[in-house]
């Protein structure tokens, strides 16, 4: 197993991850049927997602804090965020689910901000692998 120096970007983009997480988990666990029925979303789907989000997100923070990472668990994380992406535009175009506009404006948004942060995470992960 590789060991990875931790540099400042790639801590950045876990603590921002984190943070997002966090942000969108507590909500979507907390207010689950309010937000399906707003969103056109299934409320278990929005309540077990949004508590996957809370320790994910305290992982993504004390991953942050550490000098040195697995390079599995970065790639892990930048996995995990693909697949994320891959849900949400599943449950936006592949007919699972008939999200409301809001719904599909939200998963869209959703894909892109976590796509965003698996691309940020794997700069992060090939700067440290260089260094």
């Amino acid at each position: 197993m590789s060991v990875l120096t931790m540099n400042t970007f790639l801590r950045n983009a876990l603590r921002i991850d984190a943070v997002s997480s966090a942000v969108v988990g507590l909500p979507m666990a907390a207010g689950a049927h309010p937000l399906g029925d707003a969103l056109g979303l299934p409320a278990p789907l929005l309540f077990w997602a949004g508590l996957v989000c809370l320790p994910y997100a305290a992982m993504l923070g004390w991953m942050s804090l550490q000098p040195r990472l697995s390079s599995t668990g970065v790639c892990a994380v930048v996995i995990g965020n693909a697949v994320w992406v891959a849900g949400c535009l599943a449950l936006a175009f592949a007919g699972w689910a008939l999200p409301t506009a809001l719904g599909l404006g939200f998963l869209l948004v959703q894909a892109a901000v976590v796509a965003v942060f698996a691309e940020l995470q794997w700069v992060g992960w090939r700067r440290a692998q260089a260094a």
